[in-house]
């Protein structure tokens, strides 16, 4: 009898947050320890979109970490471009943690938790003024070619989200993924850390210990390169990813000042007011 590709019993680790809001290089900051089993987006993927389901139950979401764990599956390893530069391949041998990042499906994030005792998340919440500003500047997902125009789609995103549940995108969906986070925070505040993007970008070395610690895991040298050396992504490129992050400013020169100060107005007095840089 054939071997498993990897042990099964892998410590399972989510990351989610809304669309650009840096979890493609919280990914690569997790996927850099020796021991982290990777996995991009597979809710996403042709292999695994259908494989938890809109209800999953225990067995099923153990299932669904041991199927993970033992994929090659091209699109979740990002083997295309590990291959050619694009990102980093860091390669595991002997992993411990099987760790995957969403943008979307975070309306499945409570039912993981509640039946999957071992699981932890990790919810990263960026200012949602740079969010939308970076999604209007990613051409292929805010398609201005198709027409789309900027006044009718930051607010609810109503031709990206197409009314699916698993969807995110836009500032009423930013509202509804970052109150999940709270909640799941809340309920379960030895599982999850929730961190703002901006408090990542500002010291990384202490975030990603705190990140690491909670669930299990210790700095490596690899990390503290990766986090600290960069790589040969082009650091402007709005689907890249680049360890040498700086100041998350750039949407006060390019979002429009009206829907800034609406966002601002509409978070006043809210909890949400507290992930505005």
């Amino acid at each position: 009898m054939t071997a498993p590709l990897h042990p099964v019993a892998l410590h399972p680790v989510a990351l989610h947050g809304a669309p650009r809001s840096g979890t493609t290089w919280l990914g690569e900051i997790f996927n850099s320890h020796p021991q982290v089993r990777y996995a991009f987006q597979p809710m996403f993927s042709y292999a695994f979109k259908e494989f938890l389901g809109p209800d999953p139950d225990a067995a099923r979401i153990a299932a669904f970490w041991e199927a993970l764990a033992q994929s090659d599956d091209a699109f979740i390893r990002q083997a295309e471009k590990r291959a050619d530069g694009r990102l980093p391949d860091f390669g595991t041998s002997a992993p411990t943690h099987l760790v995957y990042k969403e943008v979307r499906h975070h309306h499945l994030l409570p039912v993981l938790m509640a039946r999957a005792p071992t699981l932890r998340a990790v919810l990263i919440v960026r200012d949602p003024r740079a969010v939308i500003s970076s999604w209007l500047r990613a051409p292929r997902e805010f398609r201005a070619d198709l027409g789309w125009r900027v006044e009718e789609e930051w607010r609810a995103a109503p031709s990206k989200n197409l009314g699916r549940a698993e969807e995110f995108n836009g500032f009423d969906r930013w509202k509804d993924a970052t109150r999940i986070f709270l909640d799941l925070a809340a309920a379960h505040p030895q599982r999850v850390a929730l961190i703002r993007y901006a408090d990542l970008l500002a010291d990384p070395d202490a975030g990603v210990a705190g990140l690491f610690d909670l669930c299990g895991l210790e700095v490596t040298d690899r990390t503290t390169a990766f986090l600290h050396a960069g790589t040969r992504a082009d650091p402007s490129d709005p689907y890249g990813v680049d360890a040498r992050r700086r100041a998350d400013t750039g949407w006060r020169d390019r979002l429009d000042p009206g829907i800034a100060e609406e966002i601002a107005a509409d978070l006043a007095g809210t909890p949400l007011a507290a992930f505005l840089d």
